[in-house]
């Protein structure tokens, strides 16, 4: 038998060298942007829900968030290959609008609420994933560890500074406001992956080169 470990398989990036400067670049603001949306939200979110007019009720639907994060988790696991890497980013970054513009228009209404704490989660789940996936498919597996040091660094500076924004923004301009700019926060996240898009052919592709997304996802999930 023979003591050497099997070779690690090498991943090829689908943008182009010429494209890798400014992809890094909107890769990292669409991942800091959600990454700052969940810190703030999840930190303060039972005050917003109390204000909001939620009342004892909060405590139950902050509940949900965990499993709607696990419910993600599964749903990638799942899909396989079939969704790439950067259209689970698109999908993370639409759910924070999506949860936000619901929990603004149901208000006090419980069940919009429930609505917003299981769609929120969802994105969450999904951003936590795409942390580690989406640069490998995207740069490849060459410099990769360099590559998500640099973008993790950038998504924890906004995550350290989102709950002391937040709380700011309820203080002087109330919640309302504070979810509005997030929903637009969201929305920024999403055209900076919806850009990275159009960088190059082959992003969008269902699998990388060498190995499939399930296994990506399987081997560079970044935990919460």
């Amino acid at each position: 038998m023979s003591g050497e470990a099997p070779a690690t398989p090498s991943v090829e990036g689908s943008l182009a060298q010429d494209r890798r400067r400014s992809g890094f670049i909107l890769m990292s603001m669409g991942l800091a942007l959600v990454s700052f949306v969940d810190a703030a939200i999840l930190i303060h979110m039972l005050p917003m829900l109390t204000s909001l007019g939620i009342g004892s009720t909060s405590v139950l639907i902050g509940t949900l968030f965990g499993p709607a994060q696990v419910a993600s988790r599964l749903f990638s696991m799942f899909s396989g290959n079939h969704i790439p890497p950067l259209g689970l980013a698109l999908i993370s970054a639409l759910l924070v609008p999506v949860s936000v513009f619901i929990l603004l228009l149901s208000g006090s209404w419980v069940p919009g609420s429930l609505a917003f704490a299981i769609i929120f989660g969802l994105g969450a789940g999904l951003a936590s994933i795409v942390q580690g996936t989406l640069p490998l498919a995207l740069f490849g597996s060459y410099g990769y560890g360099q590559r998500v040091g640099k973008a993790t660094a950038i998504r924890l500076v906004a995550t350290a500074a989102a709950p002391f924004a937040f709380a700011f923004i309820m203080q002087h301009f109330g919640v309302r406001a504070g979810l509005i700019a997030f929903a637009v926060l969201g929305l920024t996240a999403v055209i900076s992956f919806a850009a990275l898009g159009r960088q190059g052919h082959g992003v969008f592709a269902k699998k990388s080169a060498r190995k499939p997304l399930s296994d990506l996802a399987e081997l560079t999930s970044i935990p919460d």
